[in-house]
């Protein structure tokens, strides 16, 4: 045995001492013994024959505190450490931080708040690597310039604040997750000084156009989050500088058709989530320009048939959502006619009948989301026979005859 997972279980602790050495593995969450009662360390870590081969190890949800982790600490061959959901302090995370041969970590959602000099050092082991792994797609785009490993950390839900990330400056980063942590613009300010780093969380931060001013001068930065902030038109001019990136999510702030403007500017952008902000049609037409895009969300906007007239233009997307926008008839026509695209999110328009059966002329389309427009029977025909072989159709109407379409090749959703 290689691998022992287990979740939301009840075991017998006995169940460990068994597990050959041989085993590489072991994943851990909300596990608990025969009474109820969460598994401590000394249940599956002390005694056991795997103790020093396991190199990966996994204890999301398992109580696990500063205390506890002394044992862990003492594992030679631990590569790869999750240790979510705990509570773990910045105490702790200095005990960990020197194991010999950690590769990634992840102390996302902990209590390790403000991160003390005393806590993190440049000498420390940790700046080889940190958190989840990076995707395949950023590793083939941009090669480690410094150290061997995945150099990530997710430090996400931890609550280190405006202060707190300033020691990470000299660990070497690539990958660095610090979401809802109240790191605010004064904690941009000093996180701005990192060098190399080339994909950054900071959603739900409260950061303002002093932080997108500080950020902009970090041009190393390939994909940046920055959803549930406060960021509008100027924070968005600021935004525009970081001419690298190409995946931007400002999903849920109060970003204007000026603002829009402002980032259509940054023409190597692939990926774009403008999610719930108050985009119009002279923004979408500004979008419309951005030569690389794939994929665009701009659902929950203000875009009519003007803005969608605009977006059908875009020859190079593939996903494009522009759900709950008030979009009709002359928007559909459009976006039929001329966008060759494999994801299409429709939701919440005005669509009807007649447009549903023009999205039925699209070619290609491997998802599809029409829910709330009004679409009876009429409408739902002609997409369930275009469509009925590869595609998966959401919600298009809560009407029981809709259930004569479905086939064993697709599914329908309803909501």
């Amino acid at each position: 045995m290689k691998k022992l997972e287990i979740a939301h279980s009840k075991i017998n602790p006995k169940l460990f001492r068994k597990a050959p050495s041989t085993m590489k593995e072991l994943s851990l969450s909300t596990v608990t013994d025969l009474n109820g009662n969460i598994l401590s360390s000394r249940h599956f870590l002390n005694h056991t024959d795997y103790f020093n081969h396991l190199e990966v190890l996994s204890l999301k949800s398992q109580h696990i505190n500063d205390a506890k982790l002394s044992i862990i600490a003492q594992m030679e061959g631990i590569k790869i450490l999750n240790l979510s959901n705990n509570q773990i302090t910045g105490k702790g995370f200095k005990k960990i931080a020197y194991m010999k041969n950690l590769e990634e970590l992840d102390l996302s959602e902990n209590q390790v708040g403000c991160l003390g000099s005393h806590e993190l050092t440049p000498s420390s082991t940790i700046r080889r690597s940190f958190s989840r792994i990076m995707s395949s797609e950023m590793q083939m785009r941009t090669p480690l310039p410094k150290y061997k490993g995945s150099q990530n950390l997710d430090l996400s839900f931890n609550q280190i604040g405006d202060l707190g990330g300033s020691l990470l400056l000299a660990l070497g980063i690539i990958r660095l997750n610090l979401a809802k942590n109240r790191i605010g613009d004064l904690g941009v300010s000093h996180l701005a000084h990192m060098q190399g780093i080339l994909h950054f969380n900071l959603s739900f931060n409260q950061i303002g156009e002093v932080g997108a001013a500080s950020l902009s001068h970090m041009l190393s930065i390939t994909s940046l989050n920055l959803s549930k902030n406060n960021i509008e038109d100027a924070e968005a001019a600021h935004l525009a500088q970081m001419k690298e990136v190409t995946d931007l999510d400002l999903s849920f702030n109060q970003i204007e058709d000026l603002g829009a403007t402002h980032l259509a500017q940054l023409q190597n952008l692939t990926l774009l989530n403008l999610v719930c902000n108050q985009i119009g049609d002279l923004g979408a037409s500004h979008l419309a320009h951005m030569e690389k895009i794939t994929n665009l969300d701009l659902s929950c906007n203000l875009i009519g048939d003007v803005g969608a007239t605009h977006l059908a233009h875009r020859r190079k997307l593939r996903a494009l959502d522009l759900s709950y926008n008030p979009i009709g008839y002359v928007g559909v026509k459009q976006i039929a006619h001329r966008l060759r695209i494999t994801n299409l999110g429709l939701a919440g328009n005005q669509i009807g009948d007649l447009g549903a059966g023009l999205i039925a002329q699209l070619h290609g389309i491997t998802r599809l989301n029409l829910c709330d427009n009004q679409i009876g029977i009429r409408g739902v025909s002609p997409i369930a026979h275009k469509f009925f072989k590869n595609i998966i159709i959401i919600g298009i109407i809560k009407h029981k005859r809709v259930l004569d379409f479905q086939s064993s090749f697709y599914k329908t959703e309803f909501v």
